[in-house]
């Protein structure tokens, strides 16, 4: 009997609005959802942005601008971009393209709930009564009402700061509700997501909608691939974990789905919240539209194409003369001329990308981010092809107790990284830089703060491929009154690179 031909889906919130600057992704996706189609998504993502703008501006597809949701006039650069759909903007797009539209309810999880649905999800962990979850909605209502519960803007995510919230539309999230328990002395904490791997608290969660810790950079869809033909009940219960989460608030749709819609709905839930795959993402972005793969592995890169590559401009498809001309997301013609000039200064005139943006950092010229995803893509493609990883490289260092991530940015700022792009790493690190943390934070402990060893970070630093010379390092270390404990174990772990 031949399978059922999966129907192509995009998901949206019930009353949201999806981003202009984001809809090409989401369609590409839809319709390549399969990680053996990777190279199909980004070629389609590409051809999606030019014909989306086609339709924009023939006026036969409506954008609208986020603060009033009337119409955008402005049909160019960030005005566009920032622009936002909704759902019945949608509708005639998708239908010609064969994607059905699919709406979960507002403000349901699995990342922001309203008060109302999250006193729900509360009384059923705990088993309680009509009445005491009542009783439960009126409490978190008033504390919203007082400030003492966060509450977030449904729009933008962000704390609101007025009185008037109401219990159907503000919107709170499981560390907002579990900071203000904690306050209140309450004996019992919302579990219904685990989000630390490292959280070692002895709690049950409501199995029937909670969503386990993912292994660090493992792919859920590769984890869960040996059993999309079994049933629902024949699931381990750490798999099932895993499916009522990414089919909430649904889980039941597992035995309807084929195998390929399983596969879509796993995956969509893998690249939302794996770190590692939303890593790939940007990798495969990258690998299509920049040729990132093929030009990293070239041995003799000129200067021109150098600085092109560096101004996100690839020279498979740009021509000097755009690049003189044209703006990305990040760089201008300034930007490409500065390192254009910078690299015809060079007296190697032809070097790897790697040596080209090692040239860069030392003159402290600006380049696009881009390049740092890619370094990012490489370090965790190495770490998996590791057949050891040494997550104990920490323990043999000094038994100071380390320096906070804002000590770390102030002391680094100028290597390697800017101040905001090391607050950025810092959050969600790289191979290289988790392994130079001591402690890692906890939003469920308060006031418990990732600690770094700064040594470890110079050490890092001043290998390849970030090549930070010794000189600065020390620099570093003698300036800084926060590093002074750590000068001796600097000068004893730098010895063999001096």
């Amino acid at each position: 009997m031949p399978t059922p031909k999966q129907v192509p889906f995009l998901t949206i919130e019930e009353g949201k609005f999806i981003r202009y600057s984001e809809l090409a992704g989401l369609i590409a996706k839809a319709l390549h959802p399969d990680d053996s189609q990777l190279m199909e998504y980004g070629a389609a993502r590409i051809n999606l942005k030019n014909e989306l703008r086609q339709l924009v501006l023939a006026r036969k597809l409506i954008v609208r601008n986020e603060s009033g949701l009337q119409e955008q006039t402005l049909l160019v650069g960030d005005a566009l971009n920032q622009s936002v759909l909704m759902e019945h903007d949608l509708f005639s797009l998708l239908k010609e393209k064969g994607i059905e539209l699919r709406k979960i309810p507002y403000g349901s999880g699995p990342q922001f709930w309203t008060i109302e649905n999250a006193a729900s999800e509360i009384a059923s962990q705990q088993n309680w009564h009509q009445g005491a979850r009542d009783s439960l909605k009126a409490q978190m209502l008033a504390a919203a009402k007082s400030l003492k519960l966060t509450t977030r803007d449904p729009h933008t995510n962000i704390q609101t700061q007025s009185a008037a919230i109401r219990d159907f539309y503000e919107l709170v999230t499981i560390a907002d509700v579990n900071a203000w328990l904690a306050i209140e002395g309450a004996s019992y904490r919302w579990n219904i997501v685990i989000t630390d791997i490292d959280d070692k608290r002895d709690s049950t969660p409501n199995k029937s909608r909670s969503k386990q810790p993912f292994l660090p950079n493992i792919s859920l869809l590769t984890t869960i691939s040996p059993y999309f033909e079994s049933k629902y009940s024949e699931l381990t219960e750490y798999l099932r974990a895993h499916v009522d989460a990414a089919f909430y608030p649904c889980p039941e749709y597992w035995d309807t789905y084929t195998r390929k819609q399983r596969e879509a709905q796993i995956n969509d839930y893998d690249l939302q919240y794996n770190p590692f795959r939303q890593v790939e993402n940007k990798a495969v972005w990258w690998s299509v539209s920049m040729d990132a793969s093929i030009w990293w592995n070239i041995d003799s890169i000129t200067p021109l194409h150098a600085a092109m590559l560096l101004a996100r401009l690839n020279p498979n498809k740009e021509t000097e003369e755009n690049a003189h001309q044209t703006s990305s997301d990040e760089m201008g013609p300034e930007d490409f001329k500065r390192l254009k000039n910078a690299f015809d200064g060079s007296l190697i005139k032809t070097k790897t990308l790697k040596e080209w943006i090692a040239y860069a950092r030392k003159l402290d010229l600006k380049f696009h981010s881009w390049i740092l995803d890619w370094e990012v893509w490489l370090e965790e493609k190495e770490r998996l092809q590791s057949s050891t990883i040494n997550v104990n490289v920490v323990q043999n260092s000094s038994s100071l107790p380390g320096i906070t991530k804002q000590q770390v940015i102030t002391a680094f700022a100028s290597l390697h990284y800017s101040a905001e792009q090391w607050g950025k790493y810092l959050a969600s690190p790289p191979k290289w830089l988790a392994e130079c943390r001591i402690t890692r934070g906890s939003k469920s402990v308060r006031k418990q703060v990732s600690m770094w060893n700064p040594v470890e970070i110079a050490i890092a630093l001043s290998d390849s491929p970030r090549n930070i010379s010794i000189r600065k390092l020390d620099s570093v270390f003698n300036s800084n009154n926060s590093l002074k404990k750590w000068q001796e174990d600097w000068v004893e772990k730098s010895e063999n690179f001096r």
